[in-house]
């Protein structure tokens, strides 16, 4: 059972991850301003991050699931309305990834920090594992999140290296509609978060 839960989190965090989000999105300028070593250590930042705040929201869920249920929900509706209110940000003001990518220095650490400490991050892991029919048994959940994290991985570093290849044809029209989409895209995603919150 365990190396299809680890390929089920493989497949169900790529899907999660290609819409383009905020650390994503910074990311591709950050390889795409800095070259493919910055956005490959980047892609490593993101995915320690991903550990840390994967482990986090699986410590919270098991957590809460002791917790009086209108409470628990609260706090799922809460993450879900964090990661919408992310959404709308970037579909709005789709230049402040820029912005915020430019002032990185060191690729690795900053996105270790962005990614464990960006409350989207844990509000999409906490409602990704808030949906599994699993989230009770814990050694189900940590084999999953594996998978997720090595998704991850792979992912950031396709994204981060492939936007240094095509800096040369990534104009900042074409990055400010991908950020737009990618905020659309975590709109829907909370929707769905939110709809099996309270549903």
């Amino acid at each position: 059972m365990a190396p299809e839960l680890a390929l089920l989190g493989f497949t169900v965090a790529l899907i999660v991850l290609m819409p383009p989000g905020p650390v994503a999105m910074a990311l591709v300028e950050v390889g795409v301003t800095q070259g493919r070593s910055a956005g490959a250590r980047g892609a490593l930042g993101i995915a320690s991050g991903d550990i840390l705040a994967s482990g986090a929201a699986a410590t919270a869920l098991a957590a809460g699931t002791a917790l009086p249920p209108m409470l628990f929900s609260g706090v799922r509706v809460g993450s879900a309305v964090v990661f919408a209110l992310f959404g709308f940000t970037l579909v709005v003001r789709p230049g402040s990834v820029k912005a915020a990518a430019l002032s990185v220095r060191r690729p690795g650490r900053a996105f270790f920090a962005i990614t464990s400490a960006t409350p989207t991050v844990f509000a999409a892991w906490f409602g990704l594992l808030g949906t599994l029919p699993f989230v009770g048994d814990t050694r189900s959940v940590v084999t999953f999140l594996v998978g997720g994290v090595v998704a991850s991985a792979a992912w950031h570093l396709l994204v981060g290296v492939t936007a240094a290849q095509l800096s040369g044809l990534l104009s900042q029209r074409i990055l400010q509609a991908a950020t737009r989409c990618g905020g659309a895209a975590m709109m829907v995603l909370a929707t769905v978060s939110l709809a099996s919150a309270t549903g």
